[in-house]
């Protein structure tokens, strides 16, 4: 039987919730997510050549605990980032003893092409947050809040659209998307709905995630992922009501049009003249932006060795 037949990952925009709904799932007595480590944008989708040497030095790999998994490597043919890969998961899996393997990195998102072909059984959890909430919350996060607002809108623009449309294409009915709003504010309701989706039953440890988080966080991921050690912040929504301008609302509300059109979040403010101008202008430059980001991103992925 090969366990890693259907991995479940879970993408979003990062600062969307993906760390709860990784420890979450990792709660499950037969889910295994390793700690966040990056591999697929790192080296699978940078398609530089196989160098098992760069793997021992590699700072998320070390959480992993894989120089057993690197000899073992070293025997094997005609070796390459998609094995290595494969055999991380399923050694990772087989340590914890587990039966489903899963892996969470929110750029993923961008790679669900890669995911397809590397697992086309696989199971995609989107998990969608307020982009306005999003915006507030990479204000503040130490990865992000050194970068301007304009490539953190973009980033919420691009990677949900993506997100949606491959996530579709790709995986059909093994891709499944759910509100941030909705883990927290329904936690029971939304975990029964993700289980039933992956096949598998629910479990009331699932809302009891404090130990699984803190066993896959590193301690420089502590303080901008504390939140997902519990206990569980109902409330955590709607905070830019009361920290962000007029201005930076109505930016982000047009410039991430989108999942407002779906449905998904309604608009605070209708906009002025003056507003629709300018956003306008702005929006003609995010189209192109957005479509080399985009050509770019498709060129890389088909022509992946």
């Amino acid at each position: 039987m090969n366990k890693i037949k259907q991995p479940i990952f879970i993408v979003g925009v990062g600062r969307s919730g993906t760390s709860l709904l990784m420890s979450m799932l990792n709660s499950y007595p037969r889910i295994v997510f390793p700690p966040e480590f990056h591999f697929i944008r790192r080296y699978i989708a940078s398609n530089k050549e196989i160098d098992l040497g760069k793997l021992k030095k590699d700072k998320y790999l070390k959480r992993l605990s894989i120089s057993k998994i690197i000899k073992k490597l070293k025997k094997q043919k005609n070796l390459n980032w998609v094995l290595v890969y494969k055999t991380i998961l399923k050694e990772y899996l087989n340590r914890k003893e587990g039966d489903l393997i899963g892996d969470k990195d929110p750029k993923n998102i961008e790679y669900l092409p890669i995911i397809y072909k590397l697992f086309p059984q696989a199971r995609i959890l989107h998990i969608i947050r307020d982009p306005r909430d999003v915006f507030l919350s990479r204000q503040k996060a130490e990865w992000s809040k050194d970068k301007n607002w304009f490539s953190q809108i973009m980033a919420y623009r691009i990677q949900y659209k993506i997100g949606r449309r491959n996530g579709k294409k790709y995986f059909g009915n093994n891709y499944y998307e759910l509100r941030y709003e909705d883990l927290i504010r329904k936690p029971k309701v939304t975990l029964k709905r993700i289980c039933k989706k992956i096949k598998i039953d629910y479990k009331p440890q699932m809302l009891q995630f404090s130990k699984s988080a803190k066993e896959i966080m590193s301690k420089e991921e502590e303080e901008w992922k504390k939140e997902t050690t519990g206990p569980l912040l109902s409330n955590n929504f709607q905070k830019w009501r009361d920290s962000l301008s007029r201005k930076k609302i109505v930016l982000i509300e047009n410039l991430c049009q989108k999942v407002f059109e779906d449905g998904f979040y309604k608009k605070e403010y209708p906009l002025t003249l003056l507003e629709k101008i300018k956003l306008s202008l702005l929006n003609i430059i995010a189209n192109i932006l957005e479509y080399f980001y985009v050509m770019i991103l498709n060129y890389k992925q088909r022509n992946l060795k």
